[in-house]
């Protein structure tokens, strides 16, 4: 059986979701339209530096719906002088309080992200309960 998405963000401006919203309120991201894959609407995020990196881009979105699997899919595109100097978390899935920046892990805590390393590499990086 195969689940139908809980989420679908196109950014074409018209149900636009808590995560989109999040990020442009934030001033760390604007709508760009013809940006995207195939010409589609995208959002633009901004990494604006300060003494301990970057600002943090955070938004949250709440699924309708409980699950027990999911999967999150984006397009990422790096503007052509992007510095990517230690490398940075891209955006990922968790639960209502996830596991970030180091902290201990909790009996329902854990996050799953992709994160490019220096020079543009890419990894994963997940967090689950032992």
């Amino acid at each position: 059986m195969t689940n139908a998405a809980q989420l679908n963000e196109n950014f074409d401006g018209r149900d636009r979701h808590e995560f989109t919203q999040g990020i442009v309120r934030s001033g760390l991201g604007v709508l760009d339209r013809e940006a995207g894959p195939d010409k589609s609407n995208a959002l633009k995020v901004y990494y604006k530096g300060y003494p301990q990196g970057s600002r943090r881009v955070l938004a949250s979105e709440r699924l309708p719906h409980p699950s027990t699997s999911a999967e999150l899919e984006f397009d990422v595109r790096f503007c052509k002088d992007f510095d990517f100097v230690k490398g940075r978390k891209l955006h990922g899935l968790g639960p209502l309080k996830p596991v970030t920046g180091g902290n201990k892990v909790t009996p329902t805590g854990w996050s799953a992200r992709l994160m490019f390393s220096q020079g543009g590499g890419l990894m994963t990086l997940s967090i689950s309960r032992i």
